[in-house]
């Protein structure tokens, strides 16, 4: 199952421009990846047969990441296991 909701179905530039509403002095670095691939997830089969909906929008989940920093419950938000892009790349890497 895609776990979210259809209508919070962002592109990653977008939660950029989100991220900068909420915290106006984050830096939000544009890097162009060899991988374009651009597309919708469904959440349609989640939402159907459990009938489940989001409860949170991605506003509430960016503010509790910034009050947790502020707050010191998050030392160093650049720690690998807060990337799931290097947490998983890491954790493949051959021994």
């Amino acid at each position: 199952f895609n776990v979210g909701s259809n209508e919070q179905n962002y592109q990653i530039a977008q939660i950029g421009m989100i991220i900068h509403d909420i915290i106006p002095n984050a830096k939000i670095e544009n890097v162009k990846k060899e991988d374009e691939r651009d597309y919708n997830v469904s959440f349609d089969k989640i939402y159907k047969e459990l009938g489940y909906r989001a409860k949170k929008r991605i506003e509430d989940g960016i503010a509790e990441i910034r009050n947790a920093i502020e707050e010191g419950k998050i030392k160093n938000y650049a720690d690998n296991k807060y990337s799931n892009y290097r947490y998983l790349y890491e954790s493949s890497a051959p021994c």
